[in-house]
């Protein structure tokens, strides 16, 4: 199956998000998302919308219809399972609702295709700590409190994807030529202490483009054919992370890596993790998430909140992260909470 629409979209959510967090946060702050997790939970989602809203739900997710959508997230769930032992990413989906909660046939069906994982519970709110430990159980550990009693108090659906990574760098950089306390720039006249980490005389795969310099890092692979990397975008010294953003061209192709053999190269060591309420960007940003979805389930079906949850642990030896989405469902509408939240331990910027 061919993903195109799916990786386009999932491309260009990542970057518009990434843009409006990065207005909305203060420059030192770290900014962690997952767009493919999101994009992942809407797609669950819109076997759900109604008959005559289902062409636009579709469309705004790169597809023209909900087989074209379970055959594309399917096909993804295929390369997943096929890499074997040593895989780098995996991926699960569950639906958890009350037990007086009967999905629509054509709808459990319809999650069938993502290979859902289906539970219920006498109430969603009782059910926080084994929700989150189903969380944790499919993010490596990394994610351990997605949900809380309180914001599934009017709950009785909650959509969950959950992604995990964890990759191993080609060329590890040496522990004991990381320099500690080096200057890195998180704004123009702003810098902060971090872990560097160094290697000599390596070739790094490298493009340099108006604004920024990018570099590749490869992870190990079994073969060729699940082989990635690791893409990082340097802003030069007059410009922001903000300003980068809003002049990338979403829709660009690969771009054109080539060595470069470094005396000294330096990558900062560090760990991010944000904790986000995406629901009023997903509606600025034009997917159709309000109104009801009557065919998840008979009685009112409304999206009360959207949760998006990422880590990542970046040192010498690799890369871990992971990714949760949780799309809640409601009733009757509830307030919507205000704002975002971001928790980070790390800035990032250019060093």
């Amino acid at each position: 199956m061919e993903m195109s629409g799916i990786a386009h979209t999932t491309r260009i959510l990542g970057w518009d998000m990434l843009e409006r967090l990065c207005i909305q946060s203060a420059s030192t702050k770290g900014i962690c998302i997952a767009p493919l997790s999101i994009a992942t939970a809407l797609a669950m989602l819109a076997g759900a919308v109604s008959v005559d809203r289902r062409p636009e739900f579709c469309q705004r997710l790169g597809v023209n219809s909900l087989s074209e959508l379970s055959d594309a997230f399917q096909a993804l769930d295929s390369v997943l399972a096929n890499k074997g032992q040593g895989q780098m990413v995996t991926m699960a989906n569950a639906a958890f609702s009350d037990s007086d909660v009967e999905f629509r046939p054509a709808y459990t069906q319809f999650l069938n295709s993502f290979g859902v994982h289906a539970e219920k519970f006498p109430s969603l709110q009782e059910a926080a700590g084994e929700i989150n430990s189903w969380v944790a159980d499919n993010t490596r550990g990394l994610i351990k409190d997605l949900v809380s009693r309180q914001v599934l108090k009017e709950v009785h659906v909650a959509l969950i994807n959950a992604l995990a990574f964890k990759g191993s760098w080609t060329n590890k950089f040496d522990r004991n030529l990381t320099e500690k306390n080096t200057p890195f720039y998180v704004a123009a006249s702003e810098e902060r202490k971090v872990d560097m980490m160094f290697c000599h005389k390596r070739n790094i795969a490298m493009v340099k483009r108006p604004g920024y310099t990018a570099v590749r890092l490869p992870y190990t692979a079994a073969s060729p054919s699940t082989s990635m990397s690791l893409v990082a975008y340097l802003p030069d010294r007059r410009i922001s992370l903000e300003q980068l953003v809003q002049t990338m061209d979403r829709s660009q192709p690969p771009l054109p890596f080539r060595a470069k053999k470094y005396d000294k190269f330096g990558f900062p060591k560090f760990s991010l993790d944000s904790n986000l309420s995406v629901l009023p960007m997903l509606q600025e940003l034009g997917f159709p998430v309000a109104g009801q979805f009557p065919e998840m389930a008979p009685g009112g079906n409304e999206v009360q909140e959207c949760i998006h949850r990422a880590v990542i642990k970046l040192d010498e030896k690799g890369t871990e992260a992971a990714a949760a989405t949780a799309i809640l469902m409601t009733r009757s509408r509830a307030p919507i909470s205000e704002g975002y939240f971001l928790d980070s331990s790390s800035g990032v910027g250019r060093g």
